[in-house]
């Protein structure tokens, strides 16, 4: 069913919404826009927002966090039996990021800095000569929000690991087995159309794709809804166009593209107070709850709650 996480438990659970905010190139507003939207939810109901941007979480700068629980996450990292290796250099020519090279007198070593621990090394030896070993990726944080209904999930990878689709996979099946206790589960995903960002909205309720009114905002929406177009289930889509208004922007190339696709889309005017909220590490909706991008913001939310839900509460 479109708009659940998958649950892999096996047992039976309530059915959360899923709304996955989204965008091509970073400095979109996306994060703004996540967490502002995240508090507006929570007025409705119990929300947890899930940072799933694991190379640069920033959503809990934004927050007075009480820390409920934390683990380490770790991921694959191949060891090479060289007693079993044949140097056959299957491994070496099929590693996707190069990680693997052949050294004289010395076999097949491994640059643990590119490896993204694919496995394709250990798939593809004859020989079984790539045994399982294991690195820390990163961590996985829950935290309470002081004074709202509010809960944060937080992935965040290791420094110099390349391994952030281990992580993010980690961070939403994580979601998914406390996503009963909430009404309202808000991903924020990562930048850019490649797998780490595919896994955050194939399984969301909703997308709400963020870009900007630029050429270069245009190009990444592009990109976006050929991927968005790949997703099985079709997620209902929103594109929300930030920093509406500002000075030099493609507008009519935007909305020309958007009518062309017949995509439902919302704006959200270029608003100093939601850069100068944003600078403070404070969000719009609470430092400014009468500013434009605020009320904007709480309209996007009644278009979830009355549309995209199709909920009558």
């Amino acid at each position: 069913m479109k708009g659940n996480l998958p649950n892999t438990s096996g047992g039976s659970r309530d059915l959360s919404r899923i709304i996955t905010i989204a965008g091509g190139k970073g400095g979109t507003g996306k994060t703004a826009i996540a967490v502002n939207l995240a508090i507006i939810l929570s007025e409705k109901g119990k929300t947890i927002l899930v940072d799933a941007d694991v190379d640069n979480p920033c959503t809990l700068t934004m927050f007075n966090l009480k820390n409920v629980s934390g683990r380490k996450v770790t991921a694959f990292k191949p060891f090479i039996n060289q007693e079993k290796c044949s140097l056959c250099r299957l491994c070496v020519e099929n590693c996707p990021e190069n990680a693997l090279l052949q050294v004289p007198g010395k076999g097949i070593l491994l640059v643990d800095t590119l490896c993204s621990g694919c496995g394709v090394c250990k798939l593809v030896c004859p020989f079984e000569a790539i045994e399982d070993s294991s690195t820390l990726a990163g961590f996985i944080n829950r935290y309470k929000v002081e004074t709202l209904d509010l809960d944060l999930l937080v992935g965040n990878l290791k420094p110099s690991n390349r391994r952030s689709i281990n992580l993010i996979i980690e961070v939403l099946e994580e979601a998914q087995k406390i996503s009963r206790d909430y009404d309202y589960v808000v991903v924020d995903s990562p930048p850019g159309t490649g797998s780490g960002i595919y896994a955050t909205i194939k399984d969301a309720s909703v997308i709400i794709a963020v870009t900007e009114p630029t050429r270069l905002g245009l190009h990444d929406l592009k990109k976006f809804y050929k991927l968005y177009l790949r997703v099985e289930a079709k997620p209902d889509l929103i594109v929300v166009v930030n920093k509406y208004g500002v000075r030099g922007g493609v507008y009519n190339e935007i909305e020309e593209y958007l009518a062309e696709k017949d995509i439902q889309w919302f704006k959200i005017p270029y608003d100093m107070k939601l850069v100068e909220a944003h600078a403070m590490g404070v969000p719009v909706v609470k430092l400014y709850p009468s500013s434009p991008s605020s009320r904007a913001l709480r309209k996007l939310a009644e278009v979830l709650w009355k549309s995209s839900f199709n909920c009558g509460d």
